[in-house]
């Protein structure tokens, strides 16, 4: 759903690079998951955020300054497949892509 990309400002944000379509749209989850692809993996809910141009923002728990920020960045951020809306007609997830082109 998007990776942390940098710390943002002095206390404890992150700035978001989401991979959906809309920039808002991880939003639309109050649990977030963080890690790296192959784990390890922890739960987060995100306490505040904003979105910037192309962007997103957001505080989360045990990140208190820009130091803790800084040491999250590259982790990638995911939610719960079971979360995700139903796909419909010729739609697929990006997590389907190698499924779908090699099933070809």
């Amino acid at each position: 759903m998007g990776r942390v990309a940098a710390a943002h400002g002095i206390r404890g944000w992150v700035k978001i690079q989401p991979y959906t379509e809309y920039v808002d749209s991880l939003l639309d989850y109050e649990t977030w998951w963080l890690g790296h692809e192959h784990g390890p993996w922890r739960e987060v809910k995100p306490m505040q955020w904003e979105t910037h141009a192309k962007t997103l923002v957001a505080q989360l728990p045990d990140c208190p300054d820009r130091n803790a920020a800084e040491r999250l960045k590259g982790l990638l951020i995911a939610v719960p497949r079971s979360s995700l809306p139903e796909q419909t007609g010729d739609e697929y997830y990006w997590s389907d892509f190698d499924r779908i082109v090699g099933g070809q």
